[in-house]
């Protein structure tokens, strides 16, 4: 025999019914697309954070690269006309510690083993 329900009952269960579905959809059906989106967001600033040091240490790389470059140059060019000029710049490069490398590299490990970070020239620790 079906079961019969008065108008009003059948009303009341349509509401419960919705406000159980309600209740559990964001359960089931996951992050809505605006949540998606600002994790992502969240993400891609973590990420970009976590990079600024890599693009740091390859900025100062390329920019000793150029000076090294600018100098050796400027002492080929000199070799036979100006010995001593030419030894001053090969020596400049050497001896700097700005321009070696060997610097950057050292510099690198200093970031990493302080756990720092340049925010707006100033040094500071690394979040999280």
């Amino acid at each position: 025999m079906p079961l019969a329900l008065s108008p009003a009952a059948l009303v009341y269960l349509a509401v419960a019914a919705g406000a159980l579905l309600a209740r559990v959809a964001p359960r089931l059906l996951g992050p809505s697309p605006a949540e998606q989106l600002a994790a992502v967001r969240r993400r891609a600033d973590r990420l970009a954070e976590r990079n600024r040091p890599a693009r740091e240490l390859h900025g100062s790389v390329g920019h000793a690269l150029s000076i090294v470059t600018v100098q050796a140059g400027a002492a080929g060019r000199v070799l036979d006309s100006d010995l001593a000029f030419a030894r001053q710049a090969l020596s400049d490069v050497a001896v700097d510690p700005d321009f070696s490398l060997l610097g950057a590299a050292i510099n690198l490990a200093r970031l990493a083993v302080l756990g720092l970070t340049n925010r707006g020239g100033a040094w500071a620790p690394n979040p999280g």
